[in-house]
């Protein structure tokens, strides 16, 4: 088995899985919120964390053709959206390596402000910084 230790990147903004609360990313990743999956609306994003991907396969999207792989939360299994491996069509090609994460599973949530302080468990006060945030949980 082993132990599973999941990022936490903080910010302003940022996402975590609806279900398991397992953060994903920083609002400042987002590319567009223009996007639409099989649930409804999603948004585009240029790097997510405490995901895994399943099997690349060739998918007929409304944009195109694209070669893509589904995006489960690490943490509860869940699938999230996908992940664009590669474009057929060149005014698409901006995708390649990006993420869709569909609203319907994923909930935004208000961080930190740069600067700001907050106490952690023991400590009258904490850095200005959040650090990076480790889960032990195991599989």
């Amino acid at each position: 088995m082993g132990r599973l230790f999941m990022e936490h990147h903080g910010g302003k903004r940022y996402y975590e899985c609806a279900n398991c609360k397992n953060y994903l990313c920083n609002a400042i990743n987002i590319i567009s919120k223009h996007f639409f999956g099989a649930s409804g609306r999603a948004i585009l994003f240029q790097n997510v964390v405490n995901v895994n991907m399943g099997e690349m396969e060739q998918k007929q999207m409304a944009t195109g053709l694209h070669h893509a792989r589904d995006i489960f939360c690490q943490k509860c299994k869940i699938k999230l959206g996908w992940m664009y491996e590669m474009a057929h069509n060149e005014s698409q090609m901006y995708k390649e390596g990006k993420y869709v994460l569909e609203r319907k599973f994923i909930k935004k949530c208000k961080g930190f402000e740069d600067g700001e302080k907050c106490s952690s468990p023991g400590t009258a006060e904490s850095s200005t910084q959040p650090s990076p945030i480790t889960s032990d949980i195991e599989q």
